[in-house]
């Protein structure tokens, strides 16, 4: 008899153990063909399942941590880069004079699409940059790209019901939605354009040698082959010869996994040309500037409700651009060219990212309508699934509100053939003891099937008139994870998406004018601080199925859930996200 303990497999009747490293050594070839064996009971497992500290948080805690800012190879430089302001434009013309001047400055350098000021210290190259004079040849298109005038395009073409989209999910036939309905309800919903803002700067350090044939890297990455095949394509040379450090992040959302990894890519050119070490530095104005963006979008649901108050037919009309699609064209062609980030979470599809977890709408239609701006787009946190969420919830409570049912009611009935569906709203209404009357509060409640996990999440809100603020109370989760392997570390995700989803439903918004991204640092794109943090609850509701993600669950449910709290306030709905106090004064006055 052989069991597992401690990183060895042990014979139980001579005591004789092989650890796991000496096992790999002498197998030659994977093992393709084995009789199935009773798996160790769950009653015996020593680590999944419970609680096991962080080794990682000491380090944090202390500072110890050691990021890829923190790299300091012998004979670095530091280096600023000027970006072209608007995507796509080159640079025309540099006066260096200024920036040459400042004490320190080692070397001006310019490529079509970047200027970059190389020094012996970042004050100074940041202050040689401030000094530079460029002329840019801008792209005429986007440099009359106007955020507003696109939404208005993006609402035209959700609501234009002669523009067929791509059929993401369907079943049953929705063209004679009216005539097989006594009622139509239809509704609109808006989300902005989001940045990843990430805490920490984007960095990175690179040192080419061996005469531009070798180079290492140091670098907080998401995505090390992406990095590595990036300053490969950068250098010219084999990812062979090129080693790198990973380090801890300071968050990345997604930021970090580009598969042009520009910020690498700064370093790993200065390096080659300077023949030094060399550390690139974003300022948080370079980032939001120069940032990735989460595309925005624009909804058009319609549903009918039958004579028995049963929703007969669903179409959900969602216009955005793909994210993937121009900067990472291998893995949109790896997906089939669908519009796979942007429809995530939209699906009600019993089997599609949960078994037996969607909503029971046996007729529908969920298509996406492509829109292609030019804009500089990658995956947020969340991807597609958060503004889809955002829309299929908060109409569901305004279905439920028509029907003059409890939105817990409503969604319990169109989970009748969901157990586990049910199981997670009954749960978190509990939580929340959604049945109590609150004074001057009330409750919202969003539900979601994503990437295997189920979960339903509830706000209890308030609104202070006086400082135009959505005050979040409380949120209470119930999720579904399958077998948690860290319960405290999925507890930690669950509360950590729940604020960065209100930061998405709240404050978090990028405009665009003259091709020029407006916002320039958190004091004009806001994220949740501290005081904006939420008392969270999470209950988790492990099962007897695979472990599923929870890394975008919290910031997916958040949005809806305050959504439908503000309507139980006030009446009144919202239906462009963020609810920024203009657009929350301007509900209210309707």
């Amino acid at each position: 008899m052989l069991s597992t303990e401690a990183g060895a497999v042990l014979h139980e009747k001579t005591g004789r153990t092989l650890g796991y490293g000496e096992i790999a050594a002498f197998v030659k070839n994977p093992v393709t063909d084995m009789a199935p064996v009773q798996l160790k009971p769950r009653n015996n497992y020593r680590l999944v399942g419970r609680k096991i500290p962080r080794r990682d948080l000491p380090g944090k805690t202390t500072g110890a941590t050691q990021y890829s800012m923190d790299a300091r190879p012998a004979g670095l430089v530091y280096a600023a880069v000027s970006r072209a302001p608007v995507e796509g434009a080159t640079v025309e013309a540099i006066n260096e004079r200024g920036a040459r001047s400042v004490k320190g400055v080692i070397d001006v350098l310019a490529r079509p699409e970047s200027v970059a000021i190389a020094a012996t210290s970042y004050p100074a190259a940041l202050k040689a940059r401030d000094r530079l004079d460029i002329t840019w040849h801008e792209v005429e298109g986007m440099s009359r790209f106007d955020s507003d005038e696109a939404m208005q395009r993006h609402v035209s073409a959700a609501r234009d019901l002669s523009r067929n989209g791509f059929p993401w999910d369907v079943q049953g036939h929705i063209s004679s939605l009216a005539d097989k309905s006594s009622r139509v309800h239809s509704a609109e919903y808006r989300t902005d354009y989001v940045y990843h803002a990430q805490m920490e700067p984007l960095n990175a350090v690179v040192s080419v040698t061996d005469g531009g044939k070798k180079a290492e890297v140091w670098a907080g990455t998401q995505a090390p082959a992406n990095t590595v095949d990036a300053v490969a394509r950068t250098l010219d040379i084999s990812p062979d010869d090129i080693s790198l450090n990973r380090s801890l992040l300071g968050g990345g959302f997604g930021r970090r996994t580009v598969p042009s990894m520009d910020f690498v890519v700064d370093a790993a050119w200065l390096s080659k040309e300077l023949e030094r070490p060399v550390k690139v530095v974003w300022t948080r104005e370079d980032d939001l500037r120069s940032g990735h963006l989460k595309p925005m979008t624009a909804h058009y649901l319609r549903a009918g409700i039958d004579a028995r108050g049963n929703i007969s037919a669903w179409q959900h009309r969602v216009a955005s651009d793909e994210s993937i699609k121009l900067l990472d064209r291998p893995s949109y062609e790896a997906f089939g060219k669908v519009p796979v980030t942007s429809m995530l979470g939209s699906s009600h599809r019993g089997a599609d990212q949960g078994a037996g977890a969607a909503y029971d709408l046996p007729d529908r239609l969920v298509e996406h309508i492509g829109m292609d701006t030019g804009v500089r787009l990658y995956p947020v946190r969340g991807v597609g699934a958060t503004p889809n969420n955002f829309a299929i919830e908060s109409f569901m409570d305004e279905l439920a509100a028509r029907l003059g049912v409890d939105p817990v009611v409503f969604r319990l009935r169109l989970l009748h053939n969901s157990a586990r569906g049910r199981r997670i709203i009954e749960t978190v209404a509990g939580m929340a003891d959604w049945e109590r009357e609150r004074t001057g509060r009330a409750l919202g409640v969003s539900y979601t099937h994503y990437v295997g996990t189920i979960a339903a999440a509830i706000a209890e809100i308030s609104h202070d008139r006086k400082r135009e603020k959505i005050i979040i109370h409380n949120v209470w989760i119930a999720a579904d994870v399958g077998l948690a392997i860290q319960p405290d570390n999925v507890k930690a995700q669950l509360e950590g998406g729940i604020v960065h989803g209100l930061g998405y439903c709240l404050s978090e918004r990028i405009t665009i004018k003259n091709g020029l991204i407006q916002q320039r640092n958190f004091h004009d794109y806001a994220v949740p601080r501290m005081a904006d943090a939420p008392h969270v609850r999470v209950e988790l509701l492990s099962g007897d199925g695979e472990p599923t993600g929870v890394g975008e669950t919290g910031s997916i449910l958040a949005p809806a859930a305050v959504a439908n709290a503000f309507a139980a306030l006030t009446g009144k709905r919202l239906r462009h996200i963020p609810f920024t106090p203009g657009r929350v004064r301007e509900a209210l006055n309707s």
